[in-house]
């Protein structure tokens, strides 16, 4: 239960490096591993590519509602150990495809519960790039609500972070009908963690899910089993 010391340490092994932020792949792969050969361990070629990586999962997570102190925590470590050059390579928009839209959420949330780690002229620059909604949107994220201690489920999380309308449609659209891999997704998770099935969200029709969405009767899964862990009792199935 949460961040323990006590807990395995867990060790992903990426061969991509990419976020859907929130429909649109944003690969960084490239930017982080030029040139990689196709097997192997590839070390990162600096701090602040390791930085950028660091990023977009806290971007992701924020989106999902679903970011961890622990990763604010690493990136006001790291960013110690980067330099003015370090941070202009971060912030810069190579190209379109490669856009630094993303940077800004995560780094104004750390700069929030670790301030003066992230310099001034960072924030301000990443702030530059980052679309106007989701900027004045970021600028009011308290880890209270972009994290799971949210114990709300939202019908469209992460709809600010949409570039185009499209994006936004196919976000809505998403929702309302998620295709084959999603629902794939979820019953697997229920059948690798059955404790899911306490609360009765991942068991129910998307028909159900959508009603207690407008209703906004839906308690958060893993908002409330993390309660029940950590009061050690249970958890009754009621809405």
């Amino acid at each position: 239960f949460g961040e323990h010391e006590k807990n395995a340490i867990p060790i992903e092994v990426h061969t991509i490096v990419q976020e859907p932020l929130p429909v649109k792949i944003v690969d960084i792969t490239e930017s982080i591993w030029p040139g990689m050969p196709d097997v192997g361990a590839g070390a990162y070629r600096s701090n602040a590519s390791l930085m950028l990586h660091l990023l977009l999962h806290t971007a992701a997570g924020i989106r999902q509602r679903a970011v961890r102190l622990i990763q604010l925590h690493d990136i006001a470590l790291l960013a110690t150990k980067l330099d003015l050059d370090d941070w202009r390579w971060i912030t810069s928009a190579l190209c379109r495809e490669d856009s630094r839209w993303w940077l800004y959420p995560p780094l104004a949330v750390t700069d929030q519960y670790f301030p003066n780690t992230i310099p001034a002229t960072v924030i301000q620059d990443s702030g530059r790039l980052c679309p106007v909604l989701l900027r004045s949107v970021a600028r009011r994220y308290e880890i209270s609500r972009v994290s799971y201690s949210n114990p709300r489920i939202p019908a469209f999380p992460g709809l600010s972070w949409s570039g185009t309308p499209m994006e936004a449609f196919q976000l809505v659209s998403s929702r309302v009908f998620p295709g084959r891999n999603v629902l794939d997704e979820l019953h697997e998770a229920t059948g690798t963690n059955p404790r899911l099935l306490k609360l009765p969200w991942y068991g129910i029709s998307q028909s159900e899910r959508i009603l207690r969405w407008v209703t906004g009767r839906a308690p958060r899964v893993q908002t409330m089993l993390s309660v029940h862990e950590a009061l050690d009792g249970t958890i009754e199935n009621r809405p």
